[in-house]
């Protein structure tokens, strides 16, 4: 009995000093900096529609030199982590999300765009990157990146066709916008953010009484719309004006 347990121990202390793997390193380096991440705050898991950021709830607010010396770690260790162990896919999107928060446009589109080829089961990776090539002007390869997420998500059919149209939107063409817009009403009499886009699209096209029909009937789905409706048309007169200070 007393071998037994002198064994026992000893096989405990070896297996209590032996040396992690790569892939234990890789994973634990992984899930430290997605819950460093975390801590941010914006982004993460944490979008609202369209990978608008909703402002963090409970959590404390960092410095901006904080805020800088995470992101930085954060960064670090996931790059850290795939070189241990490129399996670990999902790295690459929070590597996008921690470059977007750090303001390296560039280096987050790379980064999500890897995402999508190896991994492409979030969502939000789409949404985000879409948002990213919106701000850049390349529309033919958000276009792409939305009907990707249309077809790798086909339970999805609204959020792809927003993507979509939103992209049309984004570029400019506005009858496209609305084409798409109203196929999602089609689908949803009710859809929020496809009568807004509709309405939005006539608003930018100079067709008032139209874009006002729309908002009307945004206000009968959801009356209490109003002041962010109003606040709405005042971004876009200052658009159709020519005094957009984005």
């Amino acid at each position: 009995m007393v071998l037994v347990v002198t064994l026992f121990l000893i096989t405990g202390l070896l297996s209590e000093a032996r040396e992690p793997t790569a892939k234990e390193r890789a994973n634990s380096l992984y899930l430290n900096a997605v819950s460093a991440l975390g801590t941010v705050g914006g982004l993460g898991e944490f979008e609202g529609p369209l990978g608008q950021p909703n402002p963090p709830q409970n959590r404390r607010q960092l410095t901006v030199l904080e805020r800088k010396r995470v992101l930085g770690e954060v960064i670090k260790g996931l790059k850290e982590a795939v070189k241990l162990d490129p399996d670990l896919t999902d790295t690459y999107h929070f590597l996008g999300v921690a470059y977007i928060l750090s303001n390296r446009p560039d280096e987050a589109i790379q980064a999500l765009e890897t995402a999508i080829s190896v991994e492409p089961q979030k969502e939000s990776t789409y949404v985000y990157l879409c948002s990213l090539l919106w701000d850049k002007g390349e529309f033919k390869k958000a276009l792409d990146v939305a009907n990707k997420f249309s077809r790798r998500f086909p339970s999805k059919e609204l959020e792809g066709k927003l993507l979509i149209a939103t992209t049309y939107y984004r570029y400019g063409d506005y009858q496209d916008a609305v084409r798409i817009a109203r196929k999602m009403i089609e689908i949803d009499e009710k859809n929020i953010p496809a009568h807004l886009l509709i309405g939005n699209s006539y608003f930018l096209e100079g067709n008032r009484k139209g874009a006002e029909k729309e908002y009307g009937k945004v206000l009968d789905i959801n009356p209490q719309m109003k002041n962010e409706i109003e606040r709405n048309k005042r971004v876009l007169e200052k658009k159709v004006s020519g005094d957009d200070r984005k």
